[in-house]
């Protein structure tokens, strides 16, 4: 199905000697007020330094990209669903801004896709650990509900030269049956997941319209006349 604010992330788990990966779904939620964006894991006492930093670093792209010319006043929070172990590592920050535009949009994400990659302050994915792993995870997961030839992975274009999975998996993308994409950019996984153009910014500060960078930046900018209205009514 679809989800608005929510994707499926990409993560490796470690059981003795055996290392797997395992999709988690992460969620997002967005609403007025000034209080910014709450990561739960690390409020939680979950989150690892490295994932604190990738958290701040999406903060960095969401001011970069939408906060040229207008303050960004809104509240809202990230998590991993039903997740009671730390997380450590930034590997999730593409996927848990992908929850965040989608969320601030109103554009549903596909979950017959999972999205890994490490997300940086222009917007670039960059690569990440055990790639292999996490395509065969959710592949095997895919398998077991039955494969629609809809489902795929969202990797990191630099984690290609690092991908080794086995004659299964191979099989079943030159079939049609599974996919697997590789992006240099947010704007890519984000029109694959969603299948809404990303738009472009113009010279005036905009986005083109009906885009879902366009969507995303009416939304922030009615969030803060509603934060402002409610200021100034207290």
């Amino acid at each position: 199905g679809e989800a608005v604010g929510k994707v499926n992330g990409l993560a490796v788990c470690m059981y003795g000697d055996f290392e797997f990966g395992l999709p988690h779904q992460i969620s997002c939620t967005v609403g007025a007020g000034s209080g910014g964006i709450i990561d739960l894991e690390r409020d939680a006492q979950l989150g690892g330094p490295i994932h604190t930093k990738a958290m701040m670093i999406l903060k960095s792209y969401l001011v970069s990209s939408f906060a040229p010319n207008k303050p960004l006043i809104l509240t809202g929070s990230l998590g991993f669903e039903q997740n009671y172990a730390g997380i450590e590592g930034d590997s999730a920050s593409g996927a848990e801004l992908a929850a965040l535009l989608s969320a601030l949009s109103g554009v549903p994400i596909q979950l017959s896709f999972a999205f890994t990659g490490a997300v940086g302050q222009d917007g670039q994915i960059m690569a990440v650990g055990g790639v292999t792993r996490k395509v065969e995870g959710f592949y095997e997961v895919c398998k077991r509900h039955g494969l629609t030839g809809k489902q795929g992975v969202i990797l990191p274009k630099d984690n290609i030269a690092h991908l080794l999975v086995r004659d299964e998996i191979l099989d079943a993308v030159r079939s049609g049956l599974f996919h697997v994409y590789a992006v240099e950019h947010i704007t890519e996984a984000m029109e694959l997941l969603t299948g809404t153009p990303s738009g472009r910014l113009r010279k005036d500060g905009s986005y083109t319209r009906d885009s879902l960078y366009f969507l995303a930046d009416n939304r922030l900018r009615e969030l803060g006349r509603i934060s402002s209205g409610f200021k100034k009514k207290n």
